[in-house]
């Protein structure tokens, strides 16, 4: 069985480096509670700003949503989205 394994099992495997495109976080501060992430994604979109993922911060021991939100997104949207005034 170990004998139909490749050779890269067994510590002498290929890296793989990154591909090519890389995301930027863009952290958006004073963004209510009540408005939700997909109402500000589709809202991103109508504007075509690409988004690779969109997320609310939370604090860390009680769980609850905070008024900042994280965006990932290319260089171009970023730069949309600094121009964009919501």
């Amino acid at each position: 069985m170990l004998t139909g394994l490749p050779a890269e099992s067994f510590g002498r495997g290929v890296k793989h480096p990154p591909k090519g495109s890389r995301d930027y976080s863009v952290f958006v501060k004073g963004v209510d509670t009540t408005v939700e992430v997909c109402q500000l994604a589709q809202q991103l979109q109508n504007e075509e700003i690409c988004i690779t993922d969109i997320r609310r911060l939370t604090r860390r021991n009680t769980g609850k949503p905070t008024h900042v939100v994280k965006i990932k997104c290319t260089k171009d949207s970023v730069n949309q989205l600094l121009l964009l005034k919501l």
